[in-house]
């Protein structure tokens, strides 16, 4: 009875929301006193409205902790809210009440927009409006206020790389410093002492903020002016922190100790990695011309304003897909808002924001409205790997980007590539149309997939739970690849030997993006003999590799490229490693910790081994280890695919495509399901469409 008696009297006082202007929002004011008193809620025209702060934070636990969870799993506090003459109490989340309670103690004045106070969330027509104008709402507030959440673990370590090594490594570089001193600057930073604890709190204050792993904080921080962060009472500069993660990405991604990667699989600079995309976004958002952004023709065909910014869309969608969303929808809504910040004045909308429709349906429009509106089909190429969808009702061309996924698990894997493989300028865009959920294209057989080497994603994983499981996976690679270089033959279908053939599409014949015009086959020889060098001097350590060493090297012995010195010999092998790693190496990272003896000239053998190494392991990460799949057709084409693709699978060039795709044949004659991009070296710019290909293009019906 009591408990009846309870609800029936929070029914009674609630909070009852009235209309909205169609193009206006609400606004919350901050009472001076206590945040027991009312908070006056106010609705404005977006374009004649107080000046305000608007809020991002983390609905539910801030921090991904059973701790958290524990504490502020479905708890709620009341907030008492003011229209005129009606008051009415609110049930907030706890996470949310605290920061309103933090603002108040910080001083803060004045108006907020707040996603889940400021919008009826009971009203979906409401809601799908709001969330129309979120673009708006965050590019016309003064200053964004980020709240991480009451709980301060790690943030001493955290704030130490941004107040501490920060300054020191902006003043090594300034001075002329090398980036290659990036540790010594590090322990110098830390007073000489180990720095693993660091680290480890770094990492651990992304990995468990819930608030680093959420899709709107791309919008919620990219489009406002101005930010700042809370973190309990302490202040954070967002600038500093995508500064450090921008540089750690770009250049120093193996930072985090060895040990602490073997761990925590997975980890690494995942979570830093997410802050740079933030950086990264910001500095999109404030671009004032898309011209500027110079893969967006070349990857999507896209030329005036308006397609510039439907392939910025389709960008901004795919860089979501590795942050949570607690619903799936919001992923897209949270990319249309930066994206619609750049359409030009009088266009139609991007898209309309609605939540009456269901999940698959809002990804299907999605897709279709970027296949009609770009002058490539270059959504296809985000078409993620058919082991991780999630929904089973998406036609196989939509992607799925519900999945909270990252890296190499979703194309398109080769967006840094201007590859031109099946787009002619000359004759123009073939003829596309959908109906319901099959879509039909212009496009044509190519050959036919019969062998798929299965099992050579990176050894670099930091799966491994030992020295053992990570010698016997690096050597499982190199036998896998010489095996595999054993059944081509000797010239490849373009004239070119068959090692400088595997060498070369391994890497997608580019390194760091751009296209790679030395011998490949040379750097590959350096790689692998760096590769097993370090293999045979860890023997000591992991006999148990021992006959996966001895594999490869038997394959060397069956390869006319060992031989004739393309290739080392196990000879060659053995000697290298005697003379060059008779110091401790660095196992874990492939590469001697000392390689280079005191009578040996220094560049002489960085040069020749260890620059080529990490120079083509570079390539390998971009491309095999990205996770592709090596393969081959009927006539002895080499490519990568994806991870799903299996003998029987067929290679098509698709018209207005800059990569061709491998599709699965359905019972019904020419229907087929989308697995995935493909590289087929030899065929990634334009040389299919000087042969007798072009008479052979028909209608192509993917389903």
């Amino acid at each position: 009875m009591v408990a009846a008696e309870q609800e029936a009297d929070e029914v009674a006082n609630s909070y009852r929301y009235g209309s909205v202007p169609t193009r206006g929002i609400r606004l919350l004011e901050i009472p001076e006193i206590s945040i027991d008193k009312p908070w006056p809620l106010n609705a404005y025209d977006l374009q004649d409205c107080p000046t305000y702060f608007a809020l991002s934070y983390t609905w539910g636990p801030p921090l991904d902790t059973a701790k958290s969870r524990a504490e502020y799993g479905g708890v709620k506090r009341p907030l008492t809210l003011r229209t005129g003459n009606h008051s009415g109490r609110l049930s907030i989340e706890l996470n949310l009440f605290e920061a309103l309670e933090q603002l108040i103690a910080a001083g803060y004045t004045g108006r907020l927009w707040i996603d889940a106070i400021c919008i009826n969330q009971q009203d979906k027509l409401e809601r799908s409006s709001q969330v129309a104008l979120m673009g708006h709402i965050y590019s016309g507030c003064t200053r964004a206020l980020v709240w991480l959440g009451r709980d301060t673990s790690n943030l001493g370590h955290f704030s130490w790389f941004h107040e501490t090594l920060l300054p020191a490594l902006e003043k090594h570089l300034d001075e002329g410093g090398l980036v290659s001193d990036f540790f010594q600057v590090v322990k110098m930073a830390n007073s000489g002492e180990d720095t693993t604890a660091r680290w480890r709190g770094y990492v651990l204050f992304y990995e468990q903020r819930r608030w680093f792993h959420r899709c709107w904080v791309m919008q919620e921080v990219a489009l406002p002016p101005h930010v700042s962060m809370l973190c309990g009472s302490a202040y954070l500069d967002l600038e500093e922190i995508c500064d450090l993660a921008m540089f750690l990405n770009d250049v120093a991604s193996a930072v985090v100790p060895a040990d602490w990667q073997l761990d925590h699989p997975g980890t690494e600079l995942l979570t830093s990695h997410k802050v740079y995309a933030i950086g990264l976004r910001r500095v999109v958002c404030r671009l004032k011309d898309l011209r500027s952004i110079e893969w967006i023709p070349s990857v999507t065909g896209a030329r005036n304003p308006c397609e510039m910014c439907v392939a910025l869309f389709l960008s901004l969608l795919s860089g979501m897909r590795g942050y949570q969303a607690t619903d799936p929808r919001d992923k897209v809504y949270a990319a249309l808002g930066m994206a619609t910040k750049f359409l030009p004045e009088g266009e139609d909308a991007l898209m309309t924001p609605d939540y009456s429709l269901s999940v698959s349906e809002v990804y299907r429009r999605f897709a279709a409205f970027e296949i009609v509106k770009l002058p490539y089909v270059a959504v296809l190429s985000y078409v993620e790997d058919k082991s991780i969808r999630l929904l089973s009702d998406l036609p196989s061309w939509v992607p799925d980007f519900s999945p909270d996924i990252v890296g190499s698990a979703y194309a398109s894997r080769f967006h840094d590539y201007p590859f031109n493989a099946c787009v002619s300028e000359s004759v123009g865009r073939y003829p596309r149309s959908i109906t319901g959920h099959t879509l039909q294209l212009y496009g044509g057989y190519f050959d036919t997939v019969t062998t798929v080497v299965q099992g050579t994603d990176s050894y670099r994983q930091r799966t491994q739970p030992s020295l053992l499981a990570m010698e016997i996976r690096c050597l499982e690679i190199c036998s896998q690849l010489l095996e595999f270089c054993s059944s081509l033959e000797s010239r490849y279908v373009n004239g070119q030997r068959r090692l400088e053939a595997l060498s070369s599409t391994l890497i997608l014949q580019q390194i760091d993006g751009r296209p790679h015009s030395t011998e490949t086959s040379q750097m590959f020889r350096y790689w692998l003999l760096a590769m097993l060098s370090v293999s045979w001097a860890s023997l000591r350590l992991a006999p148990e590799a021992e006959p996966l060493f001895q594999k490869c090297c038997k394959a060397l012995q069956n390869l006319e490229e060992a031989q004739d010195g393309t290739l080392p010999s196990e000879g060659g092998i053995v000697d290298y490693s005697r003379m060059h790693l008779t110091r401790e190496v660095n196992v874990l990272e492939r590469v001697p910790s000392d390689a280079l003896p005191e009578d040996i000239p220094p560049r002489t053998v960085k040069n020749n081994v260890w620059d080529n190494y990490r120079l083509y392991d570079r390539g390998l990460h971009k491309g095999l280890f990205l996770g592709q799949r090596l393969c081959k057709t009927s006539t002895g084409c080499i490519g990568l695919g994806p991870p799903s693709m299996r003998p029987g699978d067929q290679v098509h060039f698709i018209c207005d495509a800059t990569v061709p795709f491998v599709l699965r044949p359905e019972p019904v004659v020419s229907r087929f399901t989308l697995m995935g991009e493909t590289y087929l070296h030899g065929f990634m710019n334009g040389e299919v469409l000087r042969t007798d290909f072009k008479d052979r293009i028909e209608p192509v019906h993917l389903v």
